[in-house]
């Protein structure tokens, strides 16, 4: 992130039918019970957005999945910082 910038949003795309969960951890990678956020509406697109001070300014590993039922699916994760 850009010092300017006052948070980020972390977008994972979805359909109606076929949507996942989005979880962050700092420096390693999150499981279904170790995490340091997670978006899991069931709703699409799926969203996170990260402000100071919940965040730190570190590497954040992303993890997708899918929720048990539903379709598995293609998608892309999107970051934008804003400013």
């Amino acid at each position: 992130m850009e010092p300017a910038a006052t948070n980020l949003a972390i977008t994972v795309s979805g359909t109606p039918t076929a949507f996942s969960h989005l979880l962050l951890k700092a420096g390693v990678a999150p499981s279904d019970t170790s995490y340091d956020f997670i978006a899991l509406a069931d709703v699409r697109p799926t969203q996170s957005i990260l402000e100071a001070p919940e965040f730190l300014m570190t590497n954040y590993v992303a993890s997708v999945r899918t929720p048990t039922g539903f379709a598995e699916h293609s998608f892309t994760v999107n970051c934008t910082e804003r400013m």
